[in-house]
């Protein structure tokens, strides 16, 4: 939703059409998020309506979840399984912009959706399936729920502790952020169509949503050979893990910026500044002492009452707050992070009130009401717009509006923004990366890692994840504290399309670079704003990171083992969500500019996101007035579901049986009839091969797969089948698998691809700034390289190793390389070294 007003939708996406297929939630999320920036959407539904309009679907709260992912669409009943019904679809797409299937495979065969043949009803459609594995490859027919999804997407790798099984994310995460990329995708396709004239097929796969989560994971693997297991049972009580408290349970992050000399003054005691606990491996090590020592301060405090304190004091701290306590929570009151329609009523008689907060646009005056989701067959009557006009017949290019032509100045930092950012220049953008001498981005520090473990004579050049989150950007570093600093980035934004900045709200104002200032250089300008909890509200200012907004979003409420506490689960969650939806919210300014000409600010309360991706508990609570509960690996739409051992170290399988005849049918395969299903298929699999009895349970309709860590997903067919992982060359170093993005996409006069490698620091100041002024170089107004930098050393893997939060350091990791390399090469997309590192913008090096 855009806007002050929370009950309107913004126009970004005015005059664009979209037609939805397909059940699920990913495909209908991803359409509404599509209509929340002004797209006129129409639901596809078939005879009887979408299965979530029954209030007895399994997981679909009473029907509300039909409500909150379909409002501001209209409702068309046909039956695409006969040929009128394909026939009266075909006139529909060929007059749209945008065609979102999330059909099956083989449905998408057989009712002849195929993106070709979509494509030929209208060359400049955006064309969007989504599905578990992708439209093709060896994983194409196979069956998977969200905990399938999770397990070999390889995020339940590394969550959970290393004294039970590995753990899923609560409620259907996957589903949701499926939806955010597939829906930015969609946006970044109409962009391409509407300054190409060519359309754009997408090819989403859920799974590959969830790997492309693990870029710190991925990244340590593919640079050190570090094999990341799942957490001790007690870990560093300052790593943002959950703390118990009077009431409930905090957490605390300890950093450059708060060290243990800090938090030491929070609890009021000095024995938390001895050197044993000054590293993250010393407090691991050493956890169980120190939870004693802070025990007893954090018994006597409330947690909010701490959180509000810690936050206002200035520490990075969060607490466990679930959808009772986010309903009555003062900043998302304050920023309206929730609508609801007078007709839609809660277990109270009270209006039900949905999340409706993906970012706050300035945009332009105009705004639309929030319409209630439709009757089904609202529009049956309606006839289609008349067909379009052909890609030969289309518009000139706009002089320097192609993906291709855009500036982006990249303010940001760690991860969330700079992510953006990244997945910008694989868009095509020039993304000029502009960091402080005088403080690295903490990305360019020992955060993931260095090269092979060793930080050689230029330490923030050898950082792994740096290498993921910065792919294909150019550097220059320039003090803006300095006033030529600023007069120097005032004339870079002069010329810029987007600005990205992630510091607190005051920062940028009070350097006189707010966006008020800036649009008075370029009023074309669209500038994004991350911050931990907004630019308004009471908690404004409070510093965030992920580690700590997992728990105040309400993530870690509904994960955990079943009958323990909260818990994490992953790297850095609520950075990715921020990720994609700011680039859906980015994308859409930049499809609206192009009509209005005018540029915006968009302002990115990460903490008010949380919501929106756990629809389910905030609904659930008020239609029966329970929260969810924590249930471990227990899907909420199966009816049984759970991982279990098979033969071999660290090896997993996870199952998930949707229907009481699927779990007759698991019982058949694994013997046993009746009682604990997850018990049966434990026993079953213990001396089995993962791999050979999740086929066996996929041959007979059941969904189930291997728990993938970063080794096998390197390794894994289907991910090299879709060129998931691109090759980027680092001098000194060699070539080296990176993430990609989760979706396969051609046309839009555009490649979509990684360019090439991060970029060293200030590598690019002279190409950036047209020449090198030594007088800016001599007064600090440009720096070539860091002033002052933290002394660096090896990390010691050795207790991570012991308490097996780490199974493997180094090892056989170049052969996997070489041997995924080769593969990704072998499927006929190439490895990137001949064309990624092409780009005349990233210099010779690249």
């Amino acid at each position: 939703m855009t806007g002050a007003d929370q009950n309107a939708t913004g126009t970004e996406l005015s005059g664009v059409t979209v037609v939805e297929v397909g059940p699920g939630l990913s495909g209908a999320f991803a359409a509404r998020v599509l209509g929340d920036f002004g797209a006129t959407v129409t639901k596809v539904e078939p005879v009887g309506g979408d299965e979530l309009r029954d209030p007895g679907h399994p997981g679909g709260v009473n029907g509300s979840l039909f409500h909150y992912l379909n409002w501001n669409k209209a409702s068309v009943v046909l039956d695409l399984s006969t040929a009128d019904g394909q026939r009266r679809l075909r006139d529909r797409v060929a007059t749209a912009d945008v065609f979102i299937c999330s059909l099956d495979p083989e449905r998408v065969g057989a009712w002849n959706l195929t993106p070709d043949l979509v494509r030929s009803w209208n060359p400049r459609a955006v064309v969007v399936h989504v599905t578990n594995f992708g439209l093709d490859g060896p994983y194409r027919d196979l069956a998977a729920g969200e905990l399938v999804l999770q397990a070999m997407g390889g995020v339940m790798a590394i969550s959970g502790t290393t004294a039970d099984v590995p753990l899923k994310r609560g409620l259907r995460q996957s589903l949701f952020y499926g939806g955010l990329n597939a829906a930015y995708a969609a946006i970044a396709g109409v962009y391409a169509a509407r300054t190409s004239g060519e359309g754009v097929a997408i090819d989403l796969a859920l799974r590959d949503c969830v790997a492309a989560e693990l870029v710190m994971n991925q990244s340590l693997y593919a640079f050190l050979g570090v094999l990341q297991s799942r957490p001790p049972s007690v870990t560093d009580p300052f790593g943002g893990y959950p703390l118990e408290c009077a009431d409930g349970y905090v957490t605390v992050q300890a950093s450059t910026a708060a060290p243990m000399s800090r938090l030491a003054e929070l609890f009021d005691d000095a024995a938390l500044t001895a050197p044993v606990f000054a590293s993250k491996e010393g407090r691991t090590a050493r956890a169980a002492q120190l939870r004693r020592l802070i025990a007893p301060r954090l018994a006597a405090r409330p947690a909010r009452e701490f959180f509000v304190d810690a936050a206002r004091d200035g520490y990075v701290v969060g607490f466990v707050q679930g959808a009772r306590d986010m309903l009555r929570c003062e900043q998302l009151t304050t920023r309206k992070a929730l609508l609801s329609f007078p007709d839609v009523p809660a277990g109270d008689g009270q209006p039900l009130r949905f999340p409706s907060a993906l970012g706050r646009l300035s945009g332009w005056p105009a705004r639309r009401p929030v319409r209630r989701a439709p009757a089904l067959g609202s529009a049956d009557a309606a006839e289609p717009p008349a067909p379009r006009a052909t890609a030969a017949e289309a518009l000139p290019v706009p002089a320097g509006e192609s993906l291709g032509a855009l500036r982006v100045l990249d303010l940001s930092q760690v991860f969330a923004g700079p992510y953006l950012g990244g997945l910008l220049a694989d868009l095509g953008m020039d993304v000029i990366k502009i960091e402080s001498p005088w403080r690295l981005d903490q990305a360019r520090t020992d955060y993931g890692g260095y090269f092979d473990n060793v930080p050689g004579e230029d330490p923030w050049n050898r950082t792994s994840t740096f290498q993921v989150i910065n792919r294909g950007k150019r550097a220059i570093s320039i003090d803006l504290k300095s006033e030529r600093g600023k007069a120097i980035f005032r004339e870079l934004v002069a010329g810029a399309d987007i600005v990205l900045e992630n510091f607190t709200p005051r920062v940028m104002p009070g350097l006189g670079l707010g966006y008020e200032t800036l649009r008075q250089l370029n009023p074309r300008l669209i500038m994004l704003s991350n911050s931990g909890f907004g630019a308004t509200g009471p908690w404004s200012g409070f510093k965030a990171q992920g580690t700590t907004l997992e728990a105040t979003m309400g993530v870690c409420t509904y994960t955990g083992y079943a009958g323990g506490p909260p818990a994490k689960a992953g790297q850095s969650y609520p950075d990715f969500i921020a990720t994609w939806t700011g680039l859906a919210a980015l994308l859409a300014a930049l499809v609206g500019r192009l009509r209005t000409g005018e540029g915006q600010w968009i302002d990115l309360g990460m903490y008010e996101l949380g919501v929106a991706v756990m629809p389910e508990a905030v609904l659930g609570v008020q239609l029966t007035g329970e929260e969810c509960r924590r249930v471990g690996n227990q899907e909420l739409d199966a009816v049984a579901s759970g991982v279990v051992r098979c033969a071999g170290a660290e090896q997993w399988l996870a199952f998930s049986a949707a229907t009481p005849a699927q779990v007759a049918v698991v019982h058949s395969v694994v013997g046993g009839s009746g009682g604990d299903v997850v018990a049966a298929v434990g026993r079953w699999a213990l001396e089995r091969d993962a791999a050979a009895a999740a086929a066996d349970l996929q041959a007979v309709g059941v969904a189930a797969g291997r728990v993938l860590d970063a080794r096998a997903l390197l390794l894994d067919p289907q991910l090299a089948h879709r060129g998931f992982y691109e090759i980027v060359d680092i001098p000194g170093l060699g070539a080296r698998p990176v993430i990609g993005r989760p979706f396969r996409w051609e046309g839009g006069g555009t490649a979509v691809r990684v360019r090439g490698r991060a970029p060293r620091f200030a590598e690019h100041t002279a190409d950036v700034l047209g020449h090198l002024d030594p007088e800016d170089v001599a007064s600090g107004a440009v720096a070539l390289a860091p002033v002052r930098p933290l002394p660096t050393a090896p990390i010691d893997y050795e207790p991570m190793l012991a308490n097996g939060s780490v199974r493997a350091v180094g090892g056989d990791y170049r052969a996997v390389l070489d041997e995924a390399m080769h593969e990704r090469s072998g499927t006929g997309l190439g490895t990137g070294l001949g064309t990624g590192l092409g780009d005349a913008r990233l210099g010779g090096a690249r």
